[in-house]
């Protein structure tokens, strides 16, 4: 049924673009055979993509299953379609209805609703006198999931620049380019961008920088006090593809060669799953740990099906929330476009995150939830610490607004940018922007990991950020041109904050890049996974856990956050390596 069903919701807007053929294949669902809940059901969908073995120009899965409602237990169809790759994602559901009663109690004792219901169009025909059937909620699943692939009709919007519609009707252009295009166009925004940054101008001076002190573990509890009362959330920005480390699958996907093979946001997400079990001991029930997800256009549906797969990896709160695409501009202000159906378009930079949050309701959630404190890190930095209680509570205790970590820097010219103060104004700059003979003095660099507190945020997304101008040379319709990019800067907010903090972490807790290709000297895959054994290792020989043997020693993210907790558990222990504690 799930083939032809399948086929006949395809042909509806595939006849006459494309021929295709709709081809079955087995593929494991990993969960059980009568999903219990939406979740249960969305993962056995985006599972089967991922194990199925046969070979196509795209996949179609399709999962039914139950969940429960405020009144009833409703049952649905859920669709997911990949493209070739699996690298993007398409996911639909169908209309719900509620399950008789003497029938629910039947699927909550075990039973598989197909083995309970008798009727080949499924217990949605049986209920509806035949007036709706299975196959047509497959098809209503199926019609949803297909919209990302802009395989439907649509027409060709007006009002926009003339260059990005001029190759629009060539004979080499078809007719499901032309759908992608136009709903392109439709989601662009060509107002020109006119609000650029300008350099200050002043003297340098150096910023004052926070360093643990005495009174660390006040400010620790103060941190995991508001955890504890859900007062802090945690933003990942996920949006960068794999590309510069050799892989087509989004950075976040990207598994370390480390024991467990875990990737970039599975090691993020149990860090935040331990910090809620921590936090949840003491007879004092805890909120949880809101967790956003800041993707780009393409990153997000892969992004979601991994999330789906993985049950969020224990995390319960996980919002995505996308990036916005700015079309890149050649020198005259024309458009620039990639070929002749898609337009050059460009995350539009990391500071146009407020912007985001505001726009996709992500503020008014963490409003609505009781949130105060924000940590905001990217996600290619194996070593962050999500939600750290001392960062929080750091915050907290000097009342600020904005917090950033940073660390010193291994010499003057280290890549990453330095703090400083122009005419008493904190700001981030390249290092080459600081005259060589002042260059001993400003030894601080950010580590993009952030604290805001949400009334910031607030402000931040009504700003007006300035853009930043990154001109490239890139593969056009007309050949290798240059073009410019428009960017924001997350530390740009460092304008409108009103008690901005830097404070200071250790290079070997909290700072392993993965920038660059495998095999890279500095901020590599394999440069990371040495930072992150070797904390383990501190962490293991700290509380007098001796090895025998060799091999690779990993302590996994449910296991400790940050070295906690061991020399209780494991007091003098020998472990023979390899092993993942």
């Amino acid at each position: 049924m799930k083939v032809e069903a399948v086929k006949a919701a395809l042909t509806k807007v595939l006849e006459g673009q494309v021929e295709f053929t709709v081809v079955g294949a087995k593929a494991e669902s990993k969960v059980s055979e009568q999903p219990m809940t939406a979740e249960e059901t969305r993962c056995g969908a985006c599972n089967r993509i991922e194990t199925c073995e046969e070979k196509g120009d795209y996949y179609v899965s399709i999962e039914s299953g139950v969940d429960r409602e405020f009144d009833n237990l409703y049952s649905f169809t859920f669709a997911a379609i990949a493209n070739a790759g699996k690298t993007r994602f398409g996911f639909g559901t169908s209309s719900k209805f509620p399950v008789p009663d003497k029938i629910a109690r039947q699927i909550i004792a075990g039973n598989v609703l197909g083995s309970v219901v008798h009727n080949d169009d499924g217990l949605i025909s049986a209920l509806t006198g035949g007036l709706k059937t299975r196959a047509e909620l497959i098809s209503e699943a199926v019609l949803a999931a297909i919209i990302p692939f802009h395989v439907f009709k649509t027409e060709m919007p007006k009002d926009v620049p003339e260059e990005c519609v001029k190759y629009a009707n060539d004979a080499d252009v078809t007719q499901l380019d032309r759908n992608a295009l136009a709903d392109e166009l439709r989601e662009l925004d060509f107002k020109p961008v006119t609000n650029f940054f300008k350099k200050p101008e002043g003297t340098l001076e150096v910023t004052e920088v926070i360093h643990p002190g005495d009174n660390a573990e006040d400010i620790y509890a103060n941190g995991v006090e508001a955890i504890r009362h859900g007062e802090v959330a945690v933003i990942i920005m996920c949006g960068g593809q794999g590309s510069r480390l050799g892989s087509p699958i989004p950075k976040g996907m990207v598994q370390l060669d480390i024991p467990s093979k875990s990737s970039l946001l599975e090691i993020q997400l149990r860090r935040v799953k331990k910090l809620n079990s921590l936090f949840a001991r003491y007879n004092q029930s805890s909120k949880g740990i809101p967790v956003y997800i800041l993707t780009s256009e393409e990153t997000h549906s892969a992004l979601a099906a991994y999330l789906m797969a993985n049950r969020n990896f224990g995390v319960p709160y996980v919002r995505l929330f996308q990036q916005q695409l700015l079309p890149a501009r050649h020198p005259d202000g024309r458009v620039a476009m990639r070929n002749k159906h898609k337009v050059l378009a460009a995350p539009n930079g990391n500071g146009s995150i407020y912007e985001a949050m505001e726009t996709s309701g992500v503020l008014a959630d963490m409003e609505r939830l009781g949130v105060k404190y924000i940590e905001c890190h990217p996600i290619d930095n194996v070593l962050a610490r999500p939600a750290d209680p001392f960062f929080i509570g750091q915050m907290m205790y000097e009342e600020s607004d904005c917090a950033m970590k940073v660390l010193k820097k291994v010499s003057p010219s280290e890549r990453i940018g330095t703090v400083a103060k122009i005419n008493g104004k904190d700001i981030i700059i390249e290092y080459s922007e600081i005259p060589l003979e002042e260059s001993a003095k400003h030894m601080y660099g950010s580590i993009a990991i952030h604290g805001f507190t949400l009334d910031l945020l607030k402000k931040a997304a009504k700003a007006d950020l300035p853009f930043h101008i990154a001109k490239k040379m890139e593969n056009t319709v007309g050949g290798k041109e240059e073009v410019h990019k428009f960017e924001r800067f997350i530390f740009d907010v460092l304008d409108i904050a009103q008690h901005p903090i830097f404070v200071e972490v250790k290079r070997e807790e909290e700072f392993a890049p993965v920038k660059n290709a495998p095999g890279s000297p500095t901020d590599s895959p394999e440069t990371a996974k040495a930072l992150l054994l070797a904390e383990h290792r501190r962490w293991a020989e700290a509380a007098g856990i001796k090895f025998e043997g060799e091999g690779e020693f990993e302590i996994r993210p449910e296991t400790s956050y940050a070295g906690e907790g061991i020399l209780e558990s494991y007091p003098d222990m020998t472990f023979k390596l390899p092993f993942i504690l």
